[in-house]
């Protein structure tokens, strides 16, 4: 994985892949929101929830 540690920019386009553990219950949580048209597919939820949380902490 590459460093980000002046990667702030909004505005850069690329992108990379992060792997996460998570429990069983959050993964059905968010396929189902992907199912019922919420997201157009898991990584949209993720942008969006990194995004929201980064906003919310000021970053």
């Amino acid at each position: 994985m590459s460093s980000h540690g002046d990667r702030l920019d909004k505005a850069d386009d690329t992108m990379d892949r992060v792997t996460v553990r998570m429990d069983d219950w959050q993964i059905a949580a968010i396929d189902q929101l992907v199912e019922n048209g919420a997201y157009a597919n898991v990584s949209e939820f993720v942008r969006h929830a990194v995004d929201e949380q980064l906003e919310a902490d000021h970053v």
